[in-house]
């Protein structure tokens, strides 16, 4: 396995960003990281290799509903060791945030977060506050969800179904870059739609995370890194 650290770009500062981990107490749900634990600690183990790296999750890092502060605490205490402070902004999932978050030091960003390196803006949110989708009660979102479920239980979640996912969540990646325009960014950090991807959207060039509940084949894990430098890149984790 080759090291995610010296593998990347070419500044001395390394951020990484990932999102859509959905930890939760171990009870199954509509997105389920337990399979996905082991890996996601041997992604730690490199990131935290130099101290000046540091973790962001963009959104939905727990389970809404599921993320029950001792359970968390018990079921996940390796990944906690490990990473001691990590920089979280919030998702549509994130409801149980506020408590665990100040149990286990997390720093909470705001929902929108701006980021400068060097002479380059960053706009980073997780990209449910665009998503017409998502609110209450949309029958649409509530198919988009199920369909999602079944393709990854059915492993086809890849390939012509990816795309027709990368189409209804085309709403909301825009809204996300008519945002990060109005607050003069060039460049787009998200998650949400648990598709990993790059694009260029009217001038914005917007990196998705992807999920840590899906280990995409012949590829592995999917993780965005940004050097001081302001050098961007979409990776992949093989475990």
């Amino acid at each position: 396995m080759k090291n995610v650290v010296t593998a990347i770009l070419r500044g001395d500062i390394v951020d990484f960003f990932v999102s859509d981990l959905h930890i939760c107490n171990g009870q199954p749900g509509v997105d389920d990281f337990r399979p996905h634990v082991g890996a996601f600690i041997k992604f730690i183990r490199e990131v935290v290799k130099l101290p000046e790296n540091s973790l962001y999750v963009v959104g939905d890092y727990l389970e809404m509903g599921q993320a029950h502060l001792e359970d968390i605490l018990y079921n996940y205490m390796t990944i906690w060791e490990m990473l001691k402070t990590v920089k979280v902004i919030p998702g549509n999932h994130d409801e149980a945030l506020t408590n665990i978050a100040a149990a286990l030091a997390w720093e909470v960003l705001p929902i929108e977060y701006i980021k400068e390196y060097g002479n380059k803006r960053f706009y980073i949110t997780h990209g449910h506050l665009w998503d017409p989708f998502n609110k209450p009660g949309s029958t649409v979102g509530s198919i988009a969800t199920g369909l999602w479920a079944y393709a990854e239980r059915a492993g086809i979640s890849e390939g012509p179904f990816n795309t027709l996912l990368d189409l209804i969540s085309s709403p909301s990646t825009k809204g996300v870059v008519k945002a990060a325009k109005a607050k003069d960014c060039e460049y787009v950090i998200m998650g949400h739609d648990h598709i990993p991807k790059i694009k260029k959207m009217d001038g914005v060039s917007i990196y998705d995370c992807g999920t840590w509940t899906h280990r995409w084949s012949g590829q592995g894990y999917s993780y965005v890194v940004v050097d001081d430098g302001g050098n961007i890149s979409l990776k992949w984790f093989m475990a």
